[in-house]
């Protein structure tokens, strides 16, 4: 009766034993599945620990990179896992630039860099470092009042919010209409969805589904004219020919494509779109108060810098091959208005209105006649260059700016419109 006690003691305990070890390996593999999904792919696993091993983007201190990889990750932690009982130490004994503890499981997560890369670093989205520093306040005053803002005034506001979702889901309903929110911030009776794009992003969407039936007729148009040529560049594996144009195609949206790309389904009107890549400074905390400051804030059409309006653009990618286009190789993307005809609008290409007639470009950008928003940046430019002037030249001359404004040719406006160096612009009268 003894032994038999005893037996059943010690295989209960083995029982035991085994099932924690199986709880602890099922939440290192629930942890890593979220690294590998939102961080990267290369994970080093030694034990307990979880390494992460990510790329240094060029002219980066090893050590910030670091430190602010397991910032981040720290973040994401906290949004998408808030049950975890984890802390982030600036320093360990495993590692110069902290660690991430995790109380259940005794996890430690580390962060190792496996050499320089580009200008593109290898870390979590915009979304979760905003939802993560959101819920961070939340979880300490119960509430939250966010303001995101940017130098035109523009705001979007959310005052007790009392939950964020970083959801990144963008689901398709139908033809231009994908929801676009990369992170939801809720208060009791009131929701705000917010799309983010980064400050290099040069597209809306890729739109060989929604727009790849009109394309092909505007293509094929445009081949029976002789104003483009459609090439074959090679062949597919299974014989297929690929094709590439002998110029990249601008077309012109209605009103409703480029509302449909941009706003999508679910942004406009509660929403909007932050233009910014977040840095720590963007950030301002006062207790239960975030402002977060940002390049631009698009609420409305009336709201979209010249850099960011949206067109359709046709271009080359061998590795795309749209069923409702029927051309692969060409990729079709609703992209922003610097991508489509360059940083000063000179880019060499075919211009065609929605019905896919040719038309001068500069009547694309011009936007209902608005010349003195496209001749905006060209004029910053000239009054920096004679402020300049005037102090190597020990002057102090004033610029009437509205007679210069008025003495521009039309000319002069179109001759290299600068998307870039001012692509906020001003908001519209």
């Amino acid at each position: 009766m003894l032994i038999n006690s005893i037996m059943t003691t010690d295989i209960r305990n083995i029982l035991n034993v085994l099932e924690e070890k199986s709880s602890e390996s099922e939440l290192s593999l629930s942890i890593q599945k979220l690294l590998k999904a939102k961080i990267c792919d290369d994970l080093k696993l030694n034990g307990r620990k979880i390494i992460v091993l990510a790329q240094l983007p060029k002219g980066q201190s090893k050590q910030e990179f670091r430190k602010q990889q397991l910032e981040q990750i720290f973040n994401l932690l906290t949004v998408e896992m808030p049950n975890l009982d984890a802390t982030l130490s600036t320093s360990s004994d495993h590692s110069s630039t902290g660690e991430i503890f995790i109380k259940d499981g005794g996890i430690i997560i580390l962060v190792k860099d496996i050499g320089a890369q580009g200008n593109q670093s290898s870390g979590v989205a915009n979304e979760f470092v905003i939802a993560g520093m959101i819920e961070s306040v939340i979880q300490k005053y119960g509430t939250a009042d966010i303001t995101f803002r940017d130098e035109r005034g523009i705001e979007l506001e959310m005052k007790n919010a009392d939950k964020v979702d970083p959801s990144g889901s963008k689901t398709t309903r139908g033809p231009g209409l994908k929801k676009k929110a990369d992170i939801i911030i809720y208060s009791e009776d009131k929701q705000l969805p917010i799309s983010l794009k980064q400050l290099d992003a040069d597209k809306w969407e890729s739109a060989e589904g929604s727009y790849g039936a009109k394309a092909r007729k505007i293509i094929d148009k445009l081949v029976d004219e002789g104003v483009v040529q459609l090439n074959i560049e090679g062949n597919k594996k299974d014989g297929t020919p690929i094709y590439k144009l002998s110029k990249e195609i601008v077309i012109e949206p209605t009103k409703e494509e480029a509302m449909g790309a941009i706003f999508g389904s679910d942004i406009n009107p509660e929403g909007g779109i932050v233009i910014q890549t977040f840095e720590p400074d963007h950030y301002t905390q006062d207790e239960d108060k975030i402002t977060i400051d940002c390049y631009c804030i698009i609420k409305s059409a009336e709201d979209i810098p010249e850099s960011h309006l949206m067109f359709w653009l046709l271009r080359y990618n061998k590795s795309r091959n749209s069923k409702a286009l029927g051309y692969p190789g060409i990729r079709i993307e609703a992209a922003t208005a610097f991508r489509a005809f360059g940083k000063y609008g000179d880019k060499d290409v075919i211009t065609v209105n929605s019905n896919g007639d040719v038309v001068d470009a500069k009547d694309v950008i011009a936007l209902d006649n608005e010349l003195d928003r496209i001749q905006q940046p060209e004029i910053d430019q000239r009054e920096l260059r004679d402020k300049a002037k005037d102090i190597a030249d020990g002057g102090d001359k004033k610029k009437n700016t509205d007679a210069m404004r008025k003495r521009m040719t039309t000319e002069e406006i179109f001759a290299k419109p600068n998307l870039v160096n001012n692509p906020a612009g001003r908001k519209k009268r």
